[in-house]
């Protein structure tokens, strides 16, 4: 039996953007047939959304819409699609009208197998 994945949005636009990266080779383990890959409707719709941003284009001018058409063919050609997944959080993101921090800092959140929580600041 194959292990089952699920990848966010930005495991996608990684993939498409840099063919070598190791989002791209986790989609080949996909298309191998050695993973069992698992998406939602939402997330096709938040990677479609994605991959018009100016700032995503601008940086890969290769990706034009033929070739977002044929990756997301691809995915939903190999994916198990969920149909139905209960909404349990929806974050609106940054309100429009509060400024991002010019430096903007991520925070890893890393769980141990006994259940300890550890927050790393980058």
């Amino acid at each position: 039996m194959r292990p089952d994945a699920v990848f966010d949005c930005n495991v996608y636009v990684q993939a498409i953007c840099r063919r070598n990266g190791p989002a791209a080779a986790a989609l080949r383990l996909v298309e191998e047939n050695a993973i069992t890959l698992h998406i939602s409707k939402a997330v096709m719709q938040e990677l479609r959304l994605t991959l018009t941003y100016p700032e995503i284009r601008d940086r890969n001018p290769l990706l034009t819409e033929a070739v977002v058409d044929e990756f997301l063919a691809k995915i939903s050609f190999r994916a198990q699609m969920a149909r139905e997944i209960p909404r349990v959080f929806h974050y609106k993101g940054i309100p429009p009208e509060i400024p991002k921090p010019a430096n903007r800092r991520s925070v890893e959140i890393h769980q141990s197998s006994a259940g300890q929580v550890k927050k790393t600041n980058m």
